[in-house]
């Protein structure tokens, strides 16, 4: 859906360029639909992608639900670690032309993990070594899952990140 409603924005816009923010699951999903985008030829008209607190690659959780839970829930499958969807993910490179910054933490609770984690999402699957690697800049933030999205480092990174695209 996220892809189809950015094909309709950009005919709607044809010289229109614009920036993907996501946060957890929806980095996945906005991945996913960059993927589509290039498929179609349209991924030149995203400039900047931010990925929050993504579960780049998988969650734990997930893959104990998908194996011990009477009723799985098909998104289990796909967030469990080296699933099809996140191998099938992990293999599409993000174009060159995108500025994509990655935000990571590991100021989340213990309780039900040893991990590093954002409360939610483990630092390991944040620090994903592929997208790290195509990361143009890295910020970490000590914060929860939801969190980071009231904090102020947060809120100012995200405003110096975007305060040149709202000027062009």
């Amino acid at each position: 859906m996220l892809s189809q409603v950015m094909s309709e924005l950009f005919v709607q816009t044809p010289k229109q360029e614009y920036s993907l923010i996501a946060h957890g699951l929806g980095g996945l999903i906005s991945k996913r639909a960059l993927q589509m985008q290039e498929d179609a030829g349209h991924a030149h008209r995203i400039q900047k992608f931010i990925s929050i607190f993504v579960s780049w690659s998988g969650h734990k959780g997930a893959a104990a639900g998908a194996e011990y839970s009477p009723v799985v829930a098909p998104v289990w499958e796909d967030l469990a670690p080296k699933s099809r969807f996140l191998s099938s993910l992990s293999e599409y490179t993000l174009p060159p032309q995108i500025d994509y910054t990655l935000f990571f933490s590991h100021g989340g609770s213990r309780r039900l993990s040893a991990d590093s984690n954002d409360g939610a999402v483990s630092l390991d699957s944040q620090l994903d070594p592929g997208m790290q690697d195509r990361a143009n800049q890295l910020i970490g933030v000590s914060q929860d899952h939801a969190g980071i999205l009231r904090d102020q480092r947060t809120l100012t990174a995200l405003d110096n990140l975007l305060d040149g695209v709202r000027r062009a």
